[in-house]
Formats: C-alpha cells, sequence, structure tokens
C-alpha cells in the first residue's frame, strides 16, 4: 500500500506549532525574570549563582523532555516511521 504524503503533513504542523509555543514561552519567562529582577533577589537572599543556573538547567531539561516525547508521538509514526525512533527522539530532544 503506497503512503500519500498529504496524510502525514498535518502530523507536522502540530510539531511546528508545539515547538513554536516552547520557544514564545521561554522567551516570556526570561523577559518577566528580567522585568521582575528575580534573580538580583534571589543573590540578596543567599542563593549561589550556581544553584539559579542548575535550576534553569533542570526545569529546560524537564520541558525538552516533555515536549520531545509528545513530538516524538505525534510525528514519530508518520513520516518517521522507517527511521531508528531514539534517533528521532534524541534530535527532537536535542533540539529543544
Amino acid at each position: 500500500m503506497k503512503r500519500e504524503y498529504r496524510t502525514h503533513v498535518g502530523g507536522n504542523v502540530i510539531l511546528f506549532h508545539l515547538l513554536e509555543r516552547l520557544c514564545v514561552k521561554v522567551r516570556l519567562v526570561a523577559v518577566q525574570e528580567k522585568e521582575l529582577r528575580v534573580r538580583e533577589i534571589m543573590r540578596m537572599m543567599g542563593m549561589s549563582d550556581a544553584s539559579y543556573w542548575a535550576s534553569w538547567f533542570l526545569y529546560h531539561t524537564m520541558i525538552s523532555t516533555a515536549i520531545s516525547c509528545i513530538a516524538y508521538l505525534l510525528a514519530g509514526y508518520g513520516i518517521f516511521s522507517f527511521s531508528d525512533p531514539t534517533l528521532i527522539w534524541a534530535v527532537f530532544w536535542l533540539y529543544g
């Protein structure tokens, strides 16, 4: 049975919007943090720079992992059905 290209494009549109919303959210959080001077307030309360950056890294790693799992489930079975699933997931995770 020959697969139609048109049937698999819909998953890519959803994937694009999913990743686009993630980028907008990251920028929004960064701007809000700058406006509220969160980093300076945390530094005044005794928080070190290492724990601040570790919290950002952990937060974005968890978000990236969740988004890449959802993106793989949406696009993994369509266009990438003949590719290695772990490789596709790793590309989505590294992109995030």
